[in-house]
């Protein structure tokens, strides 16, 4: 059997796969079997399938006799066409082989088709590495769908880095979707080692554009992904059909799959910018000088930001947690727990729990750390603080604010991290507080221009804003953006609508104003704003209206996270993709909750 892989029907070679055929070799091995047993039928029925079976042995009433490659089998019409649509039509219709006594098939094995007659009267079939690919062919020419099934199944069990690819290949040039989906979900979970094994550099660079091209891979980081690709372009083996100057044709097309402006600027500037395919091919080069315009400059990829290839993969882009919060309609129900959600398998899981109950609490990622900044505890506003640490899945204390702040914004720019307005059980606040995780210390900075609490804020082209809340008086739309190198607050383009328990989040080169309050009902309502142009715009609103929401980005998404809906707190989650332009629900946490924190910690 040939070792290489070809996108031809009548060629079954399937790469490492086709190599494991012989005796004795890799993961596949003579000895794997499968089988398919009729199921608990009746005893009338078992008794006659065997009947049949007997007179098939014994030669009586066969009324058609099967000739491959010199050798014939015995067989009754009846019986082959009741299991396989190829024979009814051979035996039913006006054609030469429905009145001969003996019908010669082209094309297959004996031993193939033997074991397929066998399985037609007894309903088990034996398949192993050695005969799954006869098998196959001739069930699929036979069209007996149940033992196609059965080769398939085996095929699926016996998937391996080393044949991924190859039996991809096969079910896609036999249409076999279920084994393609089982293939494609096996490449996407051991990705690393399937691109380092024999089969990779060997597929046609279409193949490789299907597989880099998919969300759903498994990688570390993006860098994985580009190592893959240079892999492959300077492949050099005579086992191989594909020429280098084939190769180097296909690099920007292969480069335009990997996400480069989730890369690193120092890797693109030591490893990528320096690669030789690169460096030779002008649309390679304006794929790294676009990546490198993002880092330097996001704003200016603004109108190509929700291509693909800025996008974070569902493996890198992190878990989303929801810490706190309130569970009931009551302030003095704040909770301690914390819920971790994983997008790939879309679905909530319990976390290490708060080591203090916390109710309209702040919360943000800093360093790869998460932190929940005040809140209220059911009987206290607090001033405390912890940090979580995934490594030791554990909540650490940190320093206390300087004033106690429930319903506070909290938000990361750059380094430190900020601590907005809020409320200190007299007044709404406008003071805002500066935490160094270096020196595990907060600093009173330029307080805002608004007393705010229940506001939310986000980071946005190194500035940060702060949008809505109430100052005791009144429900805002008003906007403010804060400038750290010049230190001050000034406004921007106020909201269209006044909004307290607001969630805000930055996804691309926007910024998003999520539900809330505006003092006569809770909201559905979305508005996104342009910093470009200082204006926000409504856009799609959310399925359900959410006041006191946790709101965030993953995954390219924006994530709405619980919330009350005026009625109960809810457990309910949607998201939100800019590129469809529409939400959609997602898995529901465990708890009901709102005015709780989230957060998303990336993977590293």
């Amino acid at each position: 059997m040939a070792a290489r892989l070809r996108n031809n029907p009548d060629n079954l070679s399937l790469g490492s796969f086709g190599r494991l055929c012989r005796s004795g070799l890799g993961v596949l091995t003579s000895s794997s079997q499968g089988s398919l047993g009729c199921p608990d039928h009746v005893p009338h029925a078992s008794s006659l399938l065997s009947n049949m079976e007997d007179l098939r042995q014994q030669e009586k009433l066969c009324d058609i006799w099967l000739e491959v490659e010199g050798e014939k089998l015995p067989a009754h019409r009846v019986v082959l066409s009741a299991c396989s649509p190829y024979f009814c039509a051979m035996f039913t219709n006006d054609m030469k082989e429905s009145v001969e006594t003996c019908v010669t098939i082209r094309e297959l094995e004996f031993s193939a088709l033997k074991a397929l007659v066998d399985f037609v009267y007894t309903g088990y079939l034996d398949v192993n590495v050695s005969n799954v690919q006869s098998l196959f062919q001739a069930s699929n020419l036979l069209q007996i769908h149940s033992a196609m099934k059965v080769c398939c199944s085996f095929l699926e069990s016996q998937l391996h880095p080393t044949n991924a690819l190859g039996i991809l290949n096969f079910a896609e040039i036999h249409s076999c979707q279920d084994l393609k989906l089982a293939a494609l979900k096996f490449v996407d979970a051991h990705f690393m080692d399937v691109v380092e094994g024999e089969e990779f550099p060997l597929l046609p660079s279409n193949q490789v554009s299907d597989i880099l091209c998919r969300d759903e891979i498994i990688i570390k980081s993006e860098e994985q992904v580009f190592e893959a690709v240079q892999r492959w372009v300077s492949y050099v083996s005579s086992d191989s059909d594909i020429t280098p100057a084939e190769r180097q044709v296909a690099c920007p097309r292969l480069l335009n799959h990997v996400r480069l402006p989730q890369l690193s600027p120092e890797y693109i500037m030591s490893k990528v910018e320096q690669t030789p395919f690169i460096r030779k091919n002008l649309a390679c080069r304006d794929l790294v000088d676009e990546a490198k315009n993002y880092h330097l400059c996001p704003k200016m990829a603004s109108h190509v930001i929700s291509q693909e290839r800025f996008q974070p993969r569902l493996s890198t882009c992190g878990q989303l947690y929801v810490c706190g919060g309130i569970d009931s309609s009551w302030d003095a129900a704040a909770v301690e727990s914390v819920e971790v959600y994983d997008l790939r398998a879309n679905s909530w899981d319990l976390s290490t729990p708060m080591t203090s109950k916390r109710g309209r609490v702040g919360v943000a990622t800093l360093d790869q750390h998460l932190y929940a900044i005040g809140g209220y505890n059911g009987t206290s506003y607090l001033n405390t603080g912890e940090r979580y640490d995934t490594i030791l899945n554990s909540w650490v204390a940190i320093a206390p604010l300087n004033t106690p702040r429930r319903s506070l914004a909290l938000g990361v720019l750059g380094g430190p991290m900020y601590a907005l307005g809020g409320y200190d059980g007299a007044s709404s606040l406008k003071s805002v507080e500066r935490y160094d995780p270096q020196s595990n210390c907060w600093t009173k900075v330029a307080s805002m221009l608004t007393h705010r609490g229940g506001a939310g804020c986000g980071t946005l082209h190194n500035f940060l804003f702060v949008a809505g809340g109430d100052d005791r008086s009144s429900r805002l739309n008003s906007v403010e953006m804060f400038d750290p190198h010049m230190a001050k607050w000034s406004k921007v383009a106020p909201m269209a609508v006044s909004r307290v328990g607001v969630g805000v989040a930055t996804l691309n080169t926007n910024l998003y104003a999520v539900g809330g309050h505006d003092g006569r009902s809770y909201l559905n309502t979305v508005e996104m704003y342009d910093p470009n142009v200082d204006v926000w715009k409504e856009i799609k609103p959310m399925r359900q209206a959410r006041g006191g929401v946790g709101v965030c980005t993953l995954g390219a998404r924006i994530f709405a996270v619980g919330g009350h809906d005026g009625s109960a707190a809810l457990r309910t989650v949607e998201c939100y993709d800019p590129r469809a332009g529409v939400w959609s629900e997602m898995a529901s946490m465990d708890t009901h909750r709102f005015s709780a924190g989230v957060g998303v910690i990336r993977d590293i």
